[in-house]
């Protein structure tokens, strides 16, 4: 598990995101934490931003929001829920899997969770790139994130929290750093990231310590090295 004691609002419009590798689903009426923001005492007031349903992602703000479609394990994958302040959507690797009528979150957030919500509803996987934003994104800037670029390349402005989890668990954008608990590093998913003095190109990335992998340079694009 990974939390923050502390994290940005999610009772107005927002997107979380993140990548993820699933090595197992859950059974029927289980679940598996992807991330879970709740209020400042644990276990009150959850907000199961995005989660496994069974074998489906998923959301719960003010109700639950089931997808249709079932996450094949061993591979990564990418989960995203946005909130325009009436509406949820839920997105698996780009594709809209399901949305319907939601209400703000009675709560302000004050903590977040990566990867468990308690020992009920632990995630079997890896988790990577994970990203919040304070507005609702679009369709294409959720198939941008699903291709593998970064949020910080992705509408910037309204990226208010962001965890690489490449090396270290430092949030990039508001400061929320998560600390670990009965957590072991992995290959990174592959990701495309920008080259840190000329912004049009990209370069190479090597994690070392385990929490990332190596992305290497061919004709312009980052190739994804285990």
């Amino acid at each position: 598990m990974l939390e923050s004691s502390t994290a940005p609002d999610l009772t107005s419009s927002h997107t979380v995101a993140c990548r993820f590798w699933a090595d197992t689903v859950p059974g029927a009426a289980n679940y598996a934490m992807l991330v879970v923001s709740m209020d400042s005492t644990p276990l009150v007031n959850l907000q199961y931003v995005l989660e496994i349903i069974d074998d489906k992602i998923g959301t719960y703000l003010s109700s639950e929001l089931s997808g249709a479609t079932v996450i094949t394990t061993g591979a990564w994958h990418h989960a995203a829920v946005t909130f325009d302040g009436t509406t949820a959507r839920v997105y698996l690797d780009a594709v809209d899997d399901v949305n319907g009528a939601q209400t703000k979150p009675a709560v302000t957030t004050a903590r977040v969770r990566l990867g468990l919500h308690d020992a009920l509803f632990p995630l079997d996987g890896k988790i990577a790139e994970t990203g919040i934003w304070s507005a609702a994104l679009t369709a294409a800037e959720i198939t941008s994130l699903s291709k593998g670029y970064t949020p910080d390349q992705v509408r910037p402005g309204s990226l208010v929290a962001y965890w690489p989890l490449v090396r270290e668990l430092i949030d990039h954008r508001g400061g929320h750093t998560f600390t670990a608990t009965g957590t072991t590093v992995s290959d990174h998913a592959p990701v495309y990231r920008r080259h840190r003095r000329q912004s049009r190109r990209f370069t190479t990335a090597v994690a070392a310590g385990g929490w990332g992998a190596l992305l290497s340079q061919s004709r312009n694009k980052l190739v994804y090295t285990p």
